[in-house]
């Protein structure tokens, strides 16, 4: 995985015969690592492929692996990241679509859970309507002053959180400022 192409090509290598691919969870190796079992197991299941991999046990074996080596996994590594499983925002997705539509794979063949979250992102420039749509969505009248002090406090939350705030939290924003 010396250039990140690792996933890429153990599918190459599926798609051309292979039928032994070197994996290990979380892609632990040397150097660059290898590809992470994972990623690959996930991958090669949308294709159709068989592995025997118990895909809903991926996530726990992650979490032990990160636990074993004392590695901090990145929050937004595939299948097995703190916020992979989780979507920041509306506004990405068209009438009738989960707020699931952009994962790949459903968080829960992986033993995951989803979560509709605002992330900074939201307020920093990705969705500058979102507080103004959110409250329409929900019925509420506000003003453009209210909607200005709703994201001041989301903010503020956000970047406490330093990750992210729920949808319900994001409505008790709303609550305080409209009463």
């Amino acid at each position: 995985n010396d250039l990140g192409m690792a996933t890429g090509n153990c599918l190459v290598a599926a798609e051309n015969g292979a039928d032994w691919l070197d994996a290990s969870v979380l892609g632990v190796a040397d150097r660059g690592g290898c590809v992470a079992l994972e990623e690959a197991a996930a991958a090669l299941a949308l294709y159709g492929v068989e592995t025997g991999i118990k895909l809903e046990k991926l996530y726990s074996l992650c979490k032990l692996v990160e636990s074993a080596f004392g590695v901090k996994m990145h929050p937004w590594k595939p299948i097995a990241g703190d916020v992979w499983c989780m979507e920041p925002g509306w506004g990405h997705w068209g009438e009738g679509d989960s707020p699931e539509t952009p994962i790949g794979i459903a968080a829960e063949v992986v033993g995951r859970h989803f979560e509709n979250v605002i992330a900074p992102t939201v307020f920093f420039g990705r969705y500058p309507t979102f507080a103004a749509d959110m409250l329409r969505h929900w019925g509420y009248r506000y003003t453009e002053a209210d909607v200005a002090e709703i994201i001041e406090r989301a903010k503020s939350s956000v970047m406490t959180h330093q990750t992210y705030i729920t949808l319900d939290e994001f409505q008790e924003i709303c609550k305080g400022v409209l009463g």
